[in-house]
């Protein structure tokens, strides 16, 4: 019986929608952290230029 059960993989239909609506909010996720990061990084960027203008402003 065991056996079987390995070998069909998801055992009814709501543990498999389940298990899709998990991929999907997981993929979500990961492309919403992305784009944080990248919007993290641009902003810090940003700032970094400002300031290294700002040094050679009263020069």
């Amino acid at each position: 019986m065991s056996r079987e059960m390995e070998q069909r993989g998801v055992s009814t239909y709501a543990q498999e929608a389940l298990r899709l609506e998990y991929e999907k909010r997981k993929k979500e996720k990961q492309v919403d952290s992305r784009q944080q990061k990248e919007e993290l990084k641009e902003r810090k960027r940003e700032l970094k230029v400002q300031k290294a203008k700002a040094k050679h402003r009263g020069k």
